[in-house]
């Protein structure tokens, strides 16, 4: 119906439930997948009764919780672009301010430690193929 200008507006509802569907699928897809796992994994960090060691142990667990909780926390604060509109521009709260910064220092730790293993990758290739040529050319030596 799309084709003809003059039957175009009967092609608006299914072309507007194809879009609408869509949307779903692919939003429902990032919570299920993405955000619900990784609160998931989060929540399991806190399971007391699953630690069977001293107290050492369980504060050590604990700790580790807190810093992935505040590191979940942050990054999604850090991605999280709205503010309230002031005179002076849009402004963000304080705490959610600190929060965004804790999640940018994650985002770039991680960022480096990702770098880190390409370059590592990249590197271990570079020193097995130097090291095939090393023995190729020495065969004929």
């Amino acid at each position: 119906m799309k084709l003809s200008p003059r039957t175009a507006r009967l092609g608006n509802p299914s072309l507007a439930l194809i879009v609408g569907v869509g949307a779903a699928v692919a939003v429902g897809g990032a919570v299920l997948g993405t955000l619900f796992p990784q609160i998931q994994a989060v929540v399991n960090d806190f399971d007391l009764p699953a630690i069977s060691a001293g107290w050492d142990k369980v504060l050590g667990t604990l700790g580790e919780a807190a810093l992935m909780l505040l590191g979940t926390v942050g990054t999604l604060v850090y991605f999280q672009f709205s503010a309230r509109n002031t005179p002076g521009g849009p402004q963000r709260g304080k705490i959610v301010n600190l929060l965004g910064w804790v999640g940018q220092v994650f985002v770039a730790i991680t960022f480096g430690v990702l770098f880190a293993g390409a370059l590592a990758a990249t590197m271990t290739a570079l020193i097995e193929r130097m090291n095939f040529l090393l023995n190729f050319v020495s065969q004929f030596l």
